[in-house]
């Protein structure tokens, strides 16, 4: 819960209260220590160089473990920084690296998203944190067409949610008319998921880069995603790096076609 501000001082007060960079560490401090863990000393750090800058709290980004809890507690406090419990307007990036949140840290950050209508986030990026099939059904949430939704790109490198994990999370993304950049790198999706991204790739409006690179999708996928992408006129980039192709000729001379027969001239790093 929110710590309620009192009725005194409608000047200097008012405006701090309606500050959300200023009330985001205060908020956060309690909310730690109500969840019971230790306040990210890299989160802190930033925040008050931020502070001490005289400029707003746009991006969060943490570089260590939080854990469950300390996801919830993240959330919480973004969720308390504006009066009423409204969120964090100025907010456009939220970025975790190797953080550890786990379906549930997921979930809490998520909900936060969902229910302060954070269309102003432009970019998630939650790198190596534990995520499994659950936790991309909660992301997944983010793109539902009745939700306002500005983001624009979602990476998700290292968590090993595979081809289940895949097929949630793409579920309203053909759908979705914002997001531009998507990274699934070293997902541990194979040749048998690829299915699940044939109706992002044919219908999204707006997906201009797929990273795939570390997904053993072998010649089987990459032989799919060609004949996906002989359909899109959007996409600009797709990374098959490092994907375990190259054995088959008829994949390679679907690649050879699709890149001498685009439209838009994809991109397309690969490695044989």
């Amino acid at each position: 819960m929110c710590r309620k501000k009192g009725k005194k001082g409608k000047g200097k007060d008012k405006e701090k209260e309606d500050n959300p960079t200023e009330n985001f560490l205060p908020a956060y401090e309690k909310a730690c220590k109500e969840n019971g863990v230790t306040p990210s000393k890299t989160l802190v750090t930033k925040v008050e160089q931020i502070m001490n800058e005289g400029e707003d709290l746009n991006e969060i980004l943490v570089n260590e473990k939080l854990g469950e809890f300390g996801a919830r507690a993240l959330a919480i406090a973004l969720r308390c920084s504006t009066k009423g419990e409204k969120g964090m307007p100025i907010l456009k990036s939220l970025r975790i690296l190797e953080g550890e949140l786990g379906d549930e840290g997921v979930r809490n950050l998520v909900k936060f998203l969902i229910e302060t209508n954070k269309s102003s986030i432009r970019m998630i990026e939650f790198l190596n944190c534990n995520i499994k099939p659950l936790g991309c059904e909660f992301i997944s949430r983010i793109f539902e067409p009745s939700l306002p939704c500005s983001l624009e790109i979602l990476t998700l490198d290292y968590n090993n949610f595979g081809n289940e994990g895949l097929s949630n999370l793409v579920k309203y993304l053909p759908l979705n008319s914002t997001l531009k950049d998507l990274s699934l790198a070293y997902c541990d999706i194979n040749e048998k998921g690829v299915k699940y991204l044939g109706d992002l790739i044919t219908k999204s409006p707006s997906l201009e880069k797929l990273i795939l690179m570390g997904n053993p999708i072998k010649d089987e996928g990459v032989s799919d995603l060609c004949s996906f992408l002989q359909v899109n006129n959007n996409i600009e980039e797709v990374n098959i790096n490092n994907v375990e192709f190259g054995l088959s000729e008829n994949t390679i001379n679907k690649l050879i076609y699709l890149v001498e027969n685009n439209k838009n001239n994809c991109y397309i790093p690969m490695q044989i």
